[in-house]
């Protein structure tokens, strides 16, 4: 009696168990990770398997990578006008596609603060602290703008679709020491010495460039005839920096050495740029 017992418990267990096994035949699999376990055990075959991400869990998120996300952003930029957009996808390429390859591919929903933290680590250690510090900013803005196009018609359709739930960039704190503006200011000797230097036909930019007030030279190389008002003799500069719609207009006295130093710039013609190096083909930059 005791054995036929025994093995009467034992039939009954493992009918327990096949019908256990039809009950999650649907579910595939038995998670352990919330008992300790970094497995999972697949009903079907016995087998255990690894820890997963969420991404290889759940087939929509295959695309949704970091990578996908800064490159829509970047491209929002483009669209938008912004004059920023190409250094932003430069800085973006350099600083997290190239030197973190890995976090380029890990999907959205996997990356950490802490795996930002790093791409922001590398330049601030190197001591390129405004670097580290625009790189954190991209980053933040990446996210915020992929969390707003979730709700706006407007966005980006790339953007949209990434359906971006969470900023941990937002928990990174701006790098100290990036942002330290310069005060020192040319002496009247040293004026009178870069000017004798560059009195040259061929330094006409740097005269132009002296001469309206040393202005951002970005805004410089983005101007054009259409921006020049012979009644007023002014340059209109457009700022588009920031989150704003609209450029704010600054209004540029241009004096008549400064019209002579366009003059030399174009070499007697007169191209859309006022600003250049090329005749006026393009405007001069960095």
């Amino acid at each position: 009696l005791p054995i036929f017992d025994a093995v009467h418990r034992h039939r009954l267990i493992h009918q327990h168990w096949l019908a256990m096994t039809y009950r999650f035949a649907n579910i595939g699999q038995v998670d352990g990770i919330g008992r300790g376990n970094k497995y999972s055990i697949d009903l079907r075959t016995g087998t255990k398997r690894g820890r997963r991400s969420k991404s290889v869990r759940n087939p929509e998120l295959l695309g949704r990578v970091l990578g996908a996300l800064l490159i829509a952003y970047a491209d929002q930029l483009q669209r938008d006008g912004k004059p920023s957009a190409r250094s932003v996808r430069g800085e973006l390429h350099h600083h997290v596609r190239d030197k973190w390859p890995k976090l380029w591919a890990a999907p959205i929903v996997d990356v950490t603060a802490y795996d930002l933290l790093a791409i922001v680590a590398a330049p601030a250690e190197a001591g390129h602290l405004r670097q580290a510090e625009k790189v954190r900013s991209y980053l933040r803005a990446a996210y915020a703008a992929g969390m707003k196009a979730r709700h706006n018609a407007k966005a980006l359709p790339a953007l949209r679709a990434l359906r971006v739930t969470a900023n941990p960039a937002r928990d990174l704190t701006p790098i100290e020491g990036a942002n330290k503006a310069r005060d020192r200011a040319l002496s009247l000797a040293e004026l009178r010495a870069y000017w004798k230097r560059i009195e040259a036909p061929e330094h006409a930019p740097l005269r132009f460039h002296l001469l309206s007030g040393c202005q951002r030279v970005q805004q410089l190389a983005r101007t054009t005839h259409r921006d020049f008002d012979s009644d007023t003799q002014s340059l209109r500069l457009l700022d588009n920096k920031g989150r704003r719609t609209s450029a704010r207009q600054h209004h540029v006295p241009v004096l008549p050495v400064a019209l002579g130093a366009v003059r030399e710039m174009h070499g007697g013609a007169f191209g859309p740029y006022v600003f250049t190096l090329t005749d006026g083909k393009s405007g001069a930059d960095y």
